[in-house]
């Protein structure tokens, strides 16, 4: 049935408007988002992004959480308190308490091409030009996504480009009524983010801290093993078992996954995707622990590495651990994306 349904989908992707074949389109596009979305019912994660991919090429993957206009973008909203962040992956003995001191809630996803695109088009129908040859994505054909890659996460963006967007979406959000008062769209302070993926959305300060964000897992090495042995399990019972909960080098994908295609890798707050896939620029300079209580997001003056967070398709599990840091001057990279967050007044 999986290969019919591919088949199917291929043909109606080819013939473009479905006209008196809507019935067969709606039919095909329900049994791709099972496909596509539901690990229980399909467990290879190649065949999962090839159901996502087409669904995507036939217009049909319309999930309220891609829409950034709908409350469902973003995950559940995180309040100020005190939590312990680390120990990062460089140092076992670096952990430290951290505060959040505004209430915030991160997008479900990393940003996607589609969602991107809107942004080079509004550059392109100001007549930016220069700016929008700036902000183009490396692994674009020109000035668009490759088909079937809409909601695949952006990458080939550089910090600059992933913060000009966020000031963009900010006033593009704010023109048409989405934002409040004292609310903002930005990337993620680096505590925001580990807070998000570590730790329960209700409570941190005296919750178990998780090494990944699907569950709250004994030690890095036993996590590790653990998962591998969840994965090799899938291999051999592939109807009953999940093929694992992020797309990093051991899942084998070896490219980025369409967002949303591991479920069962979610934080606790609905955050999907924050282990693997592609690295997430962060809005905090990289500098060593304990970091200062009153971090604030880098206001782009004088050179610095900026943090990366989360992993990617490229990164084995141990990297993608909710405690792990990268660094990374502004430049773009093809495993490097993006998340939002969106901030709250106090």
């Amino acid at each position: 049935q999986f290969d019919a349904d591919l088949l199917t989908a291929e043909a109606l992707a080819d013939i473009g408007d479905a006209g008196e074949l809507a019935e067969l389109h709606a039919r095909c596009a329900e049994r791709l988002r099972q496909h596509a979305f539901d690990p229980l019912a399909c467990a290879d994660p190649r065949q999962r992004q090839r159901a996502a991919v087409l669904l995507d090429r036939i217009e049909a993957d319309n999930r309220a959480t891609l829409d950034p206009m709908q409350p469902d973008y973003w995950a559940t909203r995180i309040e100020p308190g005190r939590f312990v962040m680390g120990p990062s992956e460089q140092r076992e003995d670096d952990a430290f308490t951290a505060t959040i001191r505004q209430p915030y809630a991160l997008a479900r996803f990393p940003v996607t091409n589609r969602l991107y695109q809107r942004y080079i088009d509004a550059l392109e129908q100001q007549g930016e030009e220069e700016e929008l040859r700036q902000r183009l994505p490396y692994t674009w054909r020109g000035r668009h996504f490759t088909p079937g890659g809409g909601n695949l996460p952006v990458t080939g963006v550089t910090w600059r480009n992933a913060t000009a967007f966020t000031a963009w979406f900010d006033a593009h959000l704010r023109q048409r009524g989405v934002l409040a008062a004292g609310e903002q769209i930005r990337l993620p302070l680096e505590t925001e983010w580990e807070r998000a993926a570590a730790y329960p959305a209700a409570t941190a300060q005296h919750a178990q801290r998780r090494n990944y964000p699907w569950g709250a897992l004994a030690a890095p090495t036993a996590s590790t093993d653990a998962l591998l042995a969840q994965m090799l399990d899938a291999e051999n019972d592939a109807a009953t078992t999940p093929a694992g909960p992020a797309n990093t080098e051991e899942t084998g994908l070896n490219k980025a996954s369409v967002v949303g295609l591991f479920p069962d890798g979610a934080a606790d707050c609905g955050a999907e995707d924050m282990a693997g896939n592609v690295w997430e620029w962060c809005a905090s300079v990289y500098q060593p622990y304990p970091l200062p209580d009153d971090l604030a997001p880098w206001d782009g003056q004088s050179r610095h590495s900026l943090v990366l967070r989360g992993g990617s398709f490229y990164s084995s599990l141990t990297t993608a651990r909710c405690g792990a840091r990268f660094d990374l001057h502004v430049v773009s990279r093809l495993s490097v994306g993006f998340r939002l967050v969106r901030s709250f007044s106090a």
